[in-house]
């Protein structure tokens, strides 16, 4: 007797389904860990307050250059609307933050929440999610 066979068995089909399956779940679950979106956010959240620490240091180590090794860091706060230095023997022409870390001007989601305290960059907890604030602090602790 000859058998005419022709088309896919059922179980063929299902294992097929079943691997395929399987794969795409694996892609997705690849995709979801290292998704390129929110890397490339973190890096540029990072580099934007990487940036603005490092304007602050050379904007500290001009003052401590120019009071020949006066000027107190720890008594030093800005914020988007005044400056102030505790300290003697320095003498602050700045009016606000912006003009101490001129990097800000071109950064609109940071306005009104970076300030220095005691001369310290800090954000504001309320106007960053917790993500954005554990990526700052690791910015900040690594200096």
């Amino acid at each position: 007797m000859l058998s005419n066979k022709r088309g896919i068995s059922l179980i063929v089909l299902a294992i097929t389904i079943v691997i395929i399956t399987i794969l795409a779940v694996a892609v997705i679950l690849s995709f979801n860990s290292n998704n390129p979106i929110d890397n490339a956010y973190e890096a540029t959240f990072k580099s934007n307050i990487r940036n603005m620490y490092e304007e602050l240091n050379v904007y500290f180590s001009d003052l401590d250059n120019e009071s020949y090794g006066e000027f107190d860091p720890s008594k030093f706060s800005a914020d988007f609307s005044s400056v102030s230095y505790t300290g003697r023997g320095v003498e602050i022409e700045e009016k606000n933050i912006t003009e101490i870390i001129t990097v800000l001007n071109q950064l609109p989601d940071y306005r009104d929440a970076v300030f220095i305290i005691n001369g310290k960059l800090t954000l504001d907890s309320t106007r960053f999610s917790e993500e954005q604030m554990n990526w700052a602090r690791e910015v900040l602790e690594n200096k």
